[in-house]
């Protein structure tokens, strides 16, 4: 399964591979909160997270966890990738050609 992201960085849209586990926690979130604009909706005046509001819950999770590393929001984008391939998922590289994800010179 994948995800299209519209208007993510340097307003690019994207397709991400999503995992089966993410998918059944992605479809429970979105039947229990109803989510309209934003996936998922912050307390900024146009319903999104502000930056800082996103590295608070971060915060706030590490400490339930027994996680002794350093991690920021930063570190979420690369271990989904690992995580993925330990599990033996297709990941396609940027790199690769004809790949969605590819990039274009």
């Amino acid at each position: 399964m994948v995800i299209h992201i519209r208007q993510s960085k340097y307003k690019k849209d994207r397709i991400v591979p999503l995992s089966p586990t993410m998918a059944i926690g992605l479809e429970k979130y979105l039947r229990a909160e109803n989510p309209h604009v934003w996936l998922f909706n912050g307390k900024e005046p146009d319903g999104r997270y502000s930056v800082k509001g996103l590295s608070w819950v971060m915060r706030e999770n590490l400490k339930k966890t027994s996680i002794a590393k350093s991690v920021n929001l930063h570190s979420l984008r690369h271990s989904g990738v690992y995580s993925a391939r330990g599990n033996n998922a297709i990941v396609p590289s940027a790199r690769e050609p004809n790949s969605p994800f590819g990039l274009r010179s």
